[in-house]
């Protein structure tokens, strides 16, 4: 290799790369496309850029978990920086979900915030008893999901 060859190679390796760090979506799961919008909504309406994905029940999140399962003992997959999760839904109610979730030790810390219609106390108690992070009524707007970030230290902003 020539000695300019050599000069160039040196000289653009040396050169500062600007790193974009890769942001962990949020998970949305919902059964009812509208409010799965609304939550999507206030997430555009805080940050435009961020990534969510929205499956449409537990069970599709649970096999969508146990599909990269094994891609994490060999890559870096990323998790989802929090998880907004109703309750009530065909296939696998958010209970189910959250101790399936809590039993994986590779998702069982990803912040779970129930997002329902549900106001009562049982239902309160038994999501913070199962590890809910935050339980917020339906629908859920920009203001609050700010604050609920903020309060578990989620920054969705780069």
């Amino acid at each position: 290799m020539p000695v300019s060859d050599t000069k160039f190679l040196r000289r653009n390796m040396s050169r500062k790369v600007a790193v974009v760090p890769v942001r962990a979506p949020a998970w949305i799961v919902d059964d009812n496309p509208d409010d799965a919008k609304l939550t999507q909504l206030a997430f555009e309406r805080l940050n435009p850029q961020f990534p969510t994905t929205i499956f449409g029940s537990g069970r599709k999140l649970v096999d969508h978990l146990n599909g990269i399962e094994a891609a994490l003992t060999t890559t870096a997959l990323s998790v989802p920086c929090a998880v907004l999760l109703d309750l009530e839904m065909p296939e696998m109610h958010g209970f189910e979900v959250m101790e399936w979730l809590k039993k994986q030790p590779q998702f069982g810390t990803i912040p779970i915030i129930v997002v329902t219609n549900f106001s009562d106390l049982p239902h309160l108690k038994q999501a913070y008893a199962l590890g809910a992070r935050s339980y917020l009524l339906k629908p859920i707007n920009s203001d609050v999901l700010r604050e609920t970030l903020a309060s578990l230290s989620i920054s969705i902003f780069q």
